[in-house]
């Protein structure tokens, strides 16, 4: 186990840490505050669950804004597919 495993292991240290970073992040991308916010806390959720496959080959906030990243644009995706057929169910 890595020396950033174990400093990770305190969940409330590496939110305390990395959501402001991760918000930030984000919000830039969404310029959405509500989306945002929603992201972080799946962002952090994710990690939690994935926390055994961190393997330290990066930082926990590259690692954390990887998981971001995934999250946002697999939501857009999501909202792209519901929109075009809110938008077929309209025609």
């Amino acid at each position: 186990m890595t020396q950033q495993t174990n400093e990770i292991r305190n969940l409330e240290d590496l939110y305390q840490v990395y959501a402001g970073p991760v918000y930030g992040y984000l919000l830039r991308m969404s310029g959405d505050s509500a989306l945002a916010d929603d992201l972080t806390a799946e962002t952090f959720y994710q990690a939690i669950l994935g926390l055994d496959g961190f393997a330290g080959r990066s930082s926990i906030k590259t690692w954390l804004l990887r998981i971001a990243r995934y999250l946002y644009i697999r939501r857009s995706q999501r909202d792209r597919r519901h929109t075009s057929l809110e938008a077929l169910e309209d025609q």
